[in-house]
């Protein structure tokens, strides 16, 4: 495994590359949620390499070990990048949350340099309305967030944003415990704490162009996960032609953090299918 530094613009990406072992089926770029970095994709990636695939992991700007300037800045450009550095032609296209959003938003602009799209618990670019009815518990987590962020309590944010995210908002909680939950409270920790950004430069919206993407699409939720990333990953399956749509009993949004081995079992046999 190695670890390196790549320069897009104003960022140095931080970057995991993990070699395939044996015959090689191909490369796994591998995109993490919003509430996580790089690390959440561990185990997952060390189960792909024994499948013969070699993995690349970053962290996009505003996570984990990558630096930034506060600038206007655009992920797909950022993906394309490692992309090239890797030397990676066409890749498996791995994202969970709002990196299943770059991972549409890439296929639809490049769709010569996706292999496959596996979305976990996907966001969609373009959303402007939830899907999904929000429950009672899910509005009480969501004002408790809202109430913790406006007193400036990163730390009660943080552990509000585990147990919506990594527990699941209807669950007791805590239902997942030890090193998954001490992990995403620190990349979660991480993140809430990270400088500005900059903004994101537009790019058409997928949520209206989901039917004209052209790559095997396999779409994998949660079913402790929030109503509405339930009811995208749906409308995502129905959308994209020839998706499929696998609903993961007793996990929430982060089913590589509550349930690995699953997750691993799961994600190495499609991506099996692709050999």
């Amino acid at each position: 495994m190695t670890d390196l530094r790549l320069d897009v613009g104003t960022a140095r990406l931080a970057v995991t590359e993990r070699p395939a072992v044996g015959a090689r089926a191909g490369d796994v770029v591998a995109l993490h949620a919003g509430v996580s970095d790089r690390r959440s994709w561990g185990s997952s990636s060390a189960a792909w390499a024994e499948r013969g695939w070699r993995v690349v992991t970053y962290d996009r700007r505003g996570f984990g070990d990558s630096e930034w300037e506060a600038a206007p800045h655009d992920h797909v450009a950022d993906l394309v990048a490692v992309l090239d550095d890797r030397g990676i032609d066409r890749a498996v296209l791995v994202g969970c949350s709002a990196g299943g959003a770059v991972a549409l938003d890439a296929a639809l602009a490049h769709p010569e340099l996706v292999r496959a799209l596996v979305l976990v618990g996907s966001a969609v670019s373009g959303q402007t309305e939830l899907l999904g009815e929000m429950t009672a518990a899910e509005r009480m987590l969501d004002a408790a967030i809202s109430e913790a962020e406006a007193a400036g309590d990163v730390d009660r944010v943080n552990e509000l944003e585990c147990r919506y995210w990594l527990d699941g908002p209807g669950v007791q909680h805590p239902r997942v415990q030890g090193d998954a939950r001490a992990l995403f409270l620190q990349m979660n920790g991480r993140a809430l704490r990270a400088p500005a950004v900059g903004d994101r430069r537009t790019r058409p919206p997928a949520w209206d162009r989901l039917g004209t993407l052209d790559v095997p699409t396999a779409v994998l939720v949660g079913d402790l996960d929030e109503s509405d990333a339930v009811a995208v990953s749906r409308r995502i399956a129905d959308e994209v032609p020839g998706a499929t749509l696998m609903e993961l009993a007793g996990s929430a949004h982060l089913p590589m953090l509550d349930d690995p081995p699953r997750f691993a079992t799961v994600t190495g046999e499609l991506l099996a299918e692709l050999r």
